[in-house]
């Protein structure tokens, strides 16, 4: 009998497969709720599901529903030119979730939910500084309609 959760996508699933498609970046590795500690010169991302939850829920039953998630980016910072880089490729990346939702081109979710709105909520900055990295964190912002 197939695990369920091999069988359905979560939502958060779905954003990491959508992010993959940015080519600024090496989404290739991303994980959930975890960060790997520094290797080097590597970076590491990872995305969590924050508490903050809005829905309206409309009279045929079904729901819109806005949803944050957390991209944190680990980055080596051991030079100037280096931290400049990274403020500069997390900008990039603002700016291209702003140009997909300007296209209308969203995540595709689970069966009976449709994206509705992506966008950054909060901007790049940094939450953790250590020797020769600091973990950026970037907030996206998901709203979609969830069928009855």
């Amino acid at each position: 009998m197939p695990n369920r959760w091999e069988t359905t996508k979560t939502i958060g699933q779905c954003l990491t497969e959508y992010l993959k498609r940015y080519e600024g970046m090496d989404f290739s590795d991303i994980l959930t709720d975890f960060i790997k500690s520094p290797e080097g010169d590597i970076s590491a991302y990872s995305l969590y599901k924050t508490p903050e939850r809005s829905e309206t829920e409309f009279q045929d039953g079904s729901r819109q529903i806005t949803e944050y998630y957390n991209l944190f980016a680990r980055r080596p910072t051991q030079e100037d030119d280096v931290r400049i880089e990274n403020n500069a490729s997390l900008d990039e990346f603002s700016e291209w979730i702003e140009e997909k939702e300007l296209e209308e081109d969203y995540p595709e979710l689970p069966e009976g939910m449709t994206a509705l709105e992506i966008g950054i909520s909060d901007s790049a900055s940094i939450t953790s500084q250590e020797d020769t990295s600091a973990i950026y964190q970037v907030t996206i912002k998901l709203t979609y309609l969830k069928e009855r």
